[in-house]
């Protein structure tokens, strides 16, 4: 059978992360937060807890399909940008705006 090593990114992963983008003259570090799963809801909780600009309901949702990330506005001001009414495909590098906080991706 082999030995597992703990640390080693697994083969069929569905992670990403978020880092948040410090406004100009913030003075605060944010942390990256990493999600995993086939879908991810996000909203004021997950990303930006003290930030009232994201909704605590769902803000967008991110859904791992066919090997690739994609994300979809399920906000009912349609605050999350890229502007999306429909699934779109995310790629490294790509900017995402929950509320008035601006977020890296990363696959």
């Amino acid at each position: 059978m082999g030995t597992v090593n703990p640390w080693s990114k697994p083969q069929n992963s569905t992670f990403c992360t978020l880092r948040p983008i410090s406004w100009e003259n913030e003075n605060i570090q944010h942390e990256a937060k990493t999600y995993s799963g086939e879908s991810v809801e996000l909203n004021r909780a997950n990303t930006d807890p003290n930030n009232q600009s994201i909704t605590s309901k769902v803000q967008a949702e991110l859904t791992f399909e066919n090997g690739e990330w994609y994300i979809e506005d399920k906000s009912t001001l349609k605050t999350t940008y890229l502007h999306v009414a429909r699934k779109t495909k995310l790629e490294d590098g790509d900017i995402i705006i929950l509320g008035n906080r601006q977020f890296e991706f990363k696959a």
